[in-house]
């Protein structure tokens, strides 16, 4: 049996899926809930049962992220998964989606998109 872990008043926990796309040949794979999305999905169990908290979790803050790939403003009316971009006008139209897969890779960008999935600001949230 595992060694038991001991979580303590704020502290905090961090899950780091790491993802194979070589395959994709420099293509994007979107974090989605499809088949040919990444998925990053960690089940914790904890004792004692608390009725205050149904489940918690984390990503990356929307505008670290929109700032990386050059975004000013999205629509998130239709889909908050997969906004429309209104702004800047060269992405005006296009989902999040398109944006990503479009985007321009490079090594340089690959490690500064890493570094920042590892080690950008985090918006966290719990629901009861």
């Amino acid at each position: 049996m595992a060694k038991v872990k001991f979580c303590l008043e704020m502290n905090s926990l961090q899950v780091e899926c790491v993802f194979d796309t070589t395959s994709k040949n420099g293509k994007a794979t979107v974090g989605g809930m499809s088949e040919n999305s990444e998925m990053c999905i960690a089940f914790i169990q904890y004792y004692p049962k608390t009725s205050a908290i149904e489940k918690c979790g984390s990503t990356l803050s929307t505008e670290a992220l929109h700032k990386f790939f050059g975004l000013n403003e999205v629509d998130t009316a239709t889909d908050v998964n997969n906004p429309t971009v209104l702004s800047p006008e060269k992405f005006r139209g296009k989902s999040f989606t398109e944006i990503v897969e479009q985007f321009s890779w490079t090594t340089e960008s690959r490690n500064d998109f890493q570094e920042l999935m590892s080690n950008g600001p985090r918006e966290g949230y719990c629901t009861v």
